[in-house]
């Protein structure tokens, strides 16, 4: 169901989660075991977590994973016009937490190339205050997927963290220990919260519980 004018987060929640969930029982019957899941409802975190919890019995919660690479390509779009480059020539940005206003793009690790240089994107852009503004928002990328307890997410969150995939078996993994400063620090929480409170929504609706 899609988002209408007036409607409330919460609203489309209960709404769309017992879609989610029809959709995981149907996954868990019909699909192959190595089916990989790509959720685009929203709230599509939430989704994501309600349609694997519902596939669980047949599918790994690890070939699910919901749309953030979207959010991803328009930080990478948004800062390389901010510098004057190709989207091509702006590496490893991370958008973290939830598809949401609280999303956090985050460039502090990510680098642009200038010319025949690579420079790290505060000095290229030279502007704090976008960057830690709502600019959107090997190579790593940023995907949706179950939280294994990285940078302090509790278990089974679909969180977008910054991950690598491998060429040959598609498989992917999170990035994990790179620095996260207090900025950082504060929006991945803010992120946390709001998706367990939406975990919390999601499964009373669906008369479901975290186990």
């Amino acid at each position: 169901m899609p988002r209408k004018q007036g409607m409330e987060r919460r609203d489309l929640l209960a709404a769309n989660v017992k879609i989610f969930k029809s959709q995981g029982l149907a996954l868990a019957k019909y699909a192959k075991p190595t089916v990989k899941v790509l959720v685009v409802g929203n709230p599509t975190n939430t989704n994501c977590y309600i349609c694997y919890k519902f596939a669980a019995s047949a599918i790994p919660e690890t070939n699910f994973s919901a749309l953030s690479r979207l959010d991803h390509n328009r930080t990478v779009a948004q800062l390389a016009m901010k510098a004057g480059v190709r989207p091509s020539d702006v590496k490893n940005v991370i958008v973290w937490g939830n598809h949401s206003n609280n999303q956090f793009p985050d460039v502090s690790h990510a680098t642009i190339r200038k010319g025949h240089r690579t420079i790290d994107a505060y000095t290229v852009v030279n502007d704090i205050k976008y960057l830690r503004g709502p600019f959107i928002s090997g190579e790593w990328v940023s995907m949706a997927v179950p939280s294994d307890g990285a940078y302090g997410i509790s278990l089974g969150l679909v969180f977008s963290f910054p991950v690598t995939v491998d060429p040959n078996t598609k498989e992917y993994s999170v990035v994990w220990h790179l620095p996260v400063d207090d900025f950082a620090r504060v929006k991945l929480g803010a992120n946390r919260y709001e998706l367990e409170q939406e975990r919390l929504d999601a499964l009373r609706i669906v008369g479901a519980s975290d186990t």
